[in-house]
């Protein structure tokens, strides 16, 4: 994890009849949320060549810069707060079929509900300890926390013993913008 990007893994697969012989181009696919407006992209995905093969895995990681640091934002609050969110990929391309000299411009666009993560509804800390003069490391609470992970999204969290994960200021923060 770095400033301003994120790597984006997508696990998909694509069924057809087989009957048509197809090509489709490479594309560029802006994301956005369906449910607000005006829809404005925080990232975009590269979507590999595929054909019209009855069966064909598409599996994509990479690395991701983040278009719109506020739609970003605006992402992740909703995908924090949510039981569920709609998250849309829109691009163009081209798609040649066997047989045919033109190549013919299609819009792909798809929108998934994902579950988001509910406000974190369902964690629990265990082995709670706290020390008003603090430990040597310069904490003052340590325990174990269990966060149920409802979505389809994968966390990489690291944490210094000086530099907690997130603050309790943070949290309040997010979630009074939640209510907007």
């Amino acid at each position: 994890t770095k400033s301003f990007n994120f790597t984006m893994g997508i696990n998909s697969t694509i069924t057809t009849d087989g009957s048509v012989h197809a090509t489709v181009d490479a594309f560029d696919g802006i994301m956005y949320l369906e449910d607000l407006q005006p829809h404005r992209s925080f990232a975009t995905v590269h979507f590999p060549q595929t054909d019209s093969s009855a069966f064909q895995t598409v599996n994509l990681t990479q690395f991701t810069p983040i278009d719109d640091m506020e739609a970003f934002t605006t992402f992740n609050t909703w995908l924090l707060v949510n039981n569920t969110l709609r998250v849309t990929v829109k691009g163009d391309t081209y798609v040649h079929i066997s047989g045919l000299s033109k190549a013919y411009p299609v819009t792909f666009q798809k929108t998934i509900e994902m579950p988001g993560l509910a406000a974190f509804n369902g964690s629990t800390v265990q082995n709670l300890n706290i020390s008003i003069s603090g430990f040597g490391d310069g904490t003052n609470m340590r325990g174990t926390t269990t966060i149920p992970n409802r979505s389809l999204v994968t966390f990489e969290i690291v944490s210094f013993a000086t530099q907690p994960v997130a603050t309790a200021a943070w949290l309040a923060e997010v979630f009074e913008k939640s209510r907007l």
